[in-house]
């Protein structure tokens, strides 16, 4: 999980069926982006 600024461990058990959605001009986005990150668009 993404609890700015650290990344902490969730259980698969407790995420899995779950959707967070996170808009596509979020800052963490931008920058996943900017990585090198692909989405599949």
């Amino acid at each position: 999980a993404l609890n700015p600024p650290t990344v902490s461990y969730v259980a698969l058990d407790k995420s899995a069926g779950r959707l967070k959605v996170v808009p596509p001009d979020s800052d963490i986005v931008r920058t996943a982006r900017d990585l090198g990150i692909s989405f599949g668009e």
